[in-house]
């Protein structure tokens, strides 16, 4: 003891375990201090975007996808700052207006909170969030293989599991816990502990996946044109750039869904509380992280683009690359690129990957 004494009339809530206590402490940190650093964060790099990407706008050839971008990042942020807006209602509601509730502010937040509208607005957006930034990353997959004869086969696993990680978000998480209340048998806690270490290994495996799989593929257009050139050269490094923009984005996202999986398979409540409060907000960052690099030019650029739209051996014979990797690599963020530049010929052979 180190001879402080708490008022407990004062302060309300008196902590009965450490344990309990640091969980309290640090739930109530990641709903507002981290939740609104990372938001912050958001909406900083989409202001950088916007800025970014209006000169290019000027260029008609490449309006529409521009737009189409920005509308949807704007809804991303959009439901980010509502997510952010409910969190901290209901971190008031639970840790000021509740505090000396039994079992703390955070089994008040889940016994009562989440049946009331501002809860059902909280899931609501959050699974929104979760189902935008995943659908950008299966579309950016799709553009990547489309070109390719396993297109399908690396497809289909991938939206499977996608299904069935969306299936838990919008099943289990938001109909259930608004029937909780009126219906308490119908999710116990064991089952809810099993269903949500089952979605936290969906939602890492996911990531991780599709990740790995975009880099495959961007890796082996990229031997094909060392091949074709004889060296690597400044079309070649362009695919490497953007296998980098990707690591390194995602891989924040990575490391913090596996450090909040390994705590809660750990049993230590604190610290997951910690990571999986915020593991919403850390996806929208990892989003518009891959979006401000591409945008300010850092992912693909006009000169590797004339580059790889006509190739020349020393001998002077012209070969032209195949235009569905040309809108490949220039999909990877516009989500509605799907037009194909008309000077482009393809001619590489279909066979190849």
């Amino acid at each position: 003891m180190n001879g402080t004494i708490i008022d407990v009339a004062a302060t309300g809530f008196a902590p009965t375990k450490p344990q309990v206590s640091l969980f309290e402490a640090l739930d109530l940190i990641s709903s507002t201090t981290f939740s609104g650093a990372l938001w912050g964060i958001s909406f900083g790099l989409y202001i950088l975007c916007a800025r970014a990407v209006r000169p290019q706008l000027k260029e008609a050839h490449h309006r529409r996808n521009i737009k189409f971008t920005f509308a949807y990042t704007s809804v991303v942020i959009a439901c980010d700052t509502i997510l952010l807006a409910t969190t901290a209602w209901l971190t008031q509601q639970a840790f000021i207006g509740h505090a000396d509730f039994p079992g703390g502010p955070s089994e008040f937040e889940n016994q009562n909170l989440y049946s009331e509208p501002t809860g059902v607005a909280h899931m609501t957006f959050s699974v929104i969030i979760d189902v935008l930034t995943l659908g950008i990353q299966l579309w950016r997959l799709w553009v990547v293989w489309a070109s390719s004869r396993w297109a399908v086969f690396v497809m289909i696993p991938c939206v499977l599991v996608s299904l069935a990680f969306v299936a838990k978000l919008s099943v289990v998480d938001l109909i259930s816990n608004l029937l909780l209340p009126f219906l308490p048998d119908l999710y116990p806690p064991e089952r809810r502990s099993t269903v949500f270490a089952a979605v936290l290994v969906l939602q890492l495996v996911i990531t991780v996946l599709i990740t790995l799989l975009i880099i495959v593929r961007l890796m082996l257009i990229r031997r094909r044109h060392i091949n074709l050139m004889g060296e690597e050269s400044d079309v070649s490094k362009q695919y490497t750039s953007i296998a980098a923009m990707l690591i390194e984005s995602y891989a924040l996202e990575s490391a913090w869904s596996l450090a909040g999986m390994v705590a809660y398979f750990l049993k230590s409540q604190a610290i997951s509380a910690l990571f999986l409060d915020c593991e919403v907000h850390i996806k929208v960052v990892a989003y518009l992280l891959v979006l401000y690099r591409v945008s300010s030019g850092r992912g693909w650029n006009r000169r590797a683009e004339r580059q790889i739209s006509t190739l020349h051996w020393d001998h002077g014979r012209e070969l032209t690359v195949s235009s569905t990797e040309v809108a490949t690599t220039m999909s990877v963020m516009f989500p509605d690129a799907t037009r194909v530049e008309s000077t482009l010929v393809p001619t590489i052979s279909h066979s190849a990957v």
